[in-house]
């Protein structure tokens, strides 16, 4: 492998989890500038950094938060009392070195094109997802516990989805001693739950099977919880959604219902930054080395 003694990252903004991101890569040998942490300067392993604009540097990588960019290029920063702007920080380095970001957007791809830059995109990559389905369900699983007024332990719980992230918390569910059951469509995934020990129901008919359920989590991005099923639901049952964007629960239809009911995004960052961090790091050494 390539010597990391030159291998310059730069790690600008981010939340929590980003500065166990630094740590991470620091103790793995590449030397990490850190543009964005000056309000907590002291937690970093890294070297801080005002600005790239101002410095003359080979850096190998730069790396932006899981969350991506705000819509005008400004990096969301919570370390940072100045606004930091990735268009502004690069405008005169050509051409770009690789640059990891968790999600990109048209614009961001063509500036790096322009700039005769690479650019990974790690919101998708299964590698990340199956390592963060674990504080994901972990996650949830604690949510689920703050609103509801039974134990996990023999409660009946239902899982909607088994994706990654339904896999790992139909598992944890199990374990704590719910009677579990997992709706899905494909077959396959309802095989699986079986194997797992879990009950199983098909999606397609879940209002005739939600209102015996005390906990429900839905994992699928699609308007799974809609009005007609909401209606059906117990009115001391729980949703915890954790589904990706706008998640898959008519949260207006719960709140008519007395239904308590969250979409609870981003939880690695928010339960267990320093895993959520290390995660990254483990993911992104890889994904740097073969630029190096």
């Amino acid at each position: 492998m390539h010597s990391m003694e030159t291998s310059r990252v730069a790690v600008m903004g981010g939340d929590e989890r980003d500065i166990y991101l630094i740590n991470y890569l620091q103790a793995q040998g590449f030397e990490v500038y850190a543009i964005g942490f000056d309000r907590i300067g002291y937690q970093i392993d890294g070297k801080l950094l005002y600005s790239l604009d101002t410095e003359d540097i080979d850096f190998k990588a730069i790396i932006l938060p899981v969350v991506g960019l705000n819509d005008n290029g400004d990096i969301p920063a919570s370390y940072t009392t100045r606004k930091l702007n990735f268009y502004q920080e690069t405008e005169s380095i050509y051409p770009l070195p690789l640059v990891l970001t968790g999600k990109s957007n048209s614009e961001l791809d063509d500036y790096i094109k322009n700039k005769d830059g690479k650019l990974i995109e790690t919101i998708d990559l299964d590698e990340i997802a199956i390592y963060n389905s674990v504080p994901t369900a972990e996650g949830a699983v604690l949510r689920a516990i703050e609103l509801s007024k039974v134990t996990i332990h023999g409660s009946k719980s239902l899982v909607l989805g088994l994706g990654r992230c339904g896999i790992s918390l139909a598992r944890l569910l199990i374990n704590m001693g719910s009677e579990v059951t997992v709706a899905a469509r494909r077959t396959a995934h309802l095989a699986r739950a079986e194997e797992m020990t879990a009950k199983v129901g098909h999606i397609n008919n879940l209002q005739d099977y939600i209102s015996e359920f005390q906990i429900i989590f839905n994992t699928i991005p699609d308007q799974i919880l809609t009005k007609e099923i909401i209606e059906q639901i117990n009115n001391e049952a729980v949703v915890v959604d954790i589904a990706s964007g706008q998640g898959g629960t008519d949260f207006d239809a719960c709140r008519k219902h007395n239904i308590k009911a969250i979409l609870a995004p981003g939880l690695p960052g928010k339960i267990a930054p320093k895993t959520a961090g290390e995660i990254l790091g483990k993911v992104y050494t890889r994904l740097i080395t073969p630029y190096l």
